[in-house]
Formats: structure tokens, sequence, C-alpha cells
């Protein structure tokens, strides 16, 4: 299954579904527009072992996705996760509500994109 994803800076959709979300300030602010894989088959699984950055508020729950920019960039460790701990991300797309709903809708997909345009 093939699919997108779309972020504008506050919201990232995905078919008919929508999650409140932010990247940046923190670091080198937030993820440069563009297209990137979200790698899907290299996400972890859900656990308490990443950090507090990457807890979902309402499970306790804490995971990342990476992402694969399609352009030329010196920024790495960029991914998908719950914003947890001080609101704002070193540059990933943190995910402020329903973040547990996001990572099980990934349930048997093996190839997604995210295009950010702000």
């Amino acid at each position: 299954m093939s699919d997108e994803l779309f972020f504008d800076g506050s919201t990232l959709r995905w078919g008919g579904e929508s999650w409140s979300a932010v990247s940046g300030p923190h670091g080198n602010g937030r993820l440069p527009e563009g297209t990137y894989t979200v790698d899907v088959d290299r996400r972890t699984g859900q656990s308490t072992s990443l950090g507090k950055g990457f807890r979902d508020r309402e499970t306790g729950l804490e995971w990342f996705i990476p992402l694969t920019p399609h352009f030329g960039t010196s920024r790495t460790g960029l991914g998908i996760h719950p914003d947890g701990n001080v609101p704002g991300t070193l540059g990933c797309v943190g995910i402020t509500s329903r973040a547990d709903s996001f990572y099980r809708r990934l349930a048997g997909v093996t190839s997604l994109r995210l295009r950010v345009d702000y």
C-alpha cells in the first residue's frame, strides 16, 4: 500500500484524517520543505525507552519513524514522533494530539511519503 502525508507546519494530513503537529523551533528549526520517504519499516516499537521528547502525553508510550529526504540537505535524524517534553522539536514532525491513532494507522502500510509545504 502506498500513500502520502501532507504537513503544512501545524497539521499533518493523511487521507481524511488529520493530527495537530509542530516542527521546530529548536535546533536547526523546522523540517525543510520538500518530499520525504517515511521509513515505516524502520519505525521503532512503542516503548518507554526513547526519552521524554518522543513521549505521547496521552499514552505515555514513545516512538520514532525516520524520514529520508528526496533532496540534498545536511540535516540528519529527522522523523515523525509524538511531541513530548518541552513543546516543539529539533526539526522533526512532532504530533501534539492523538499520536497513538497515527501510529496505529501505520499497520499494514509498506510505502508512505511525506510532502512538506509551508
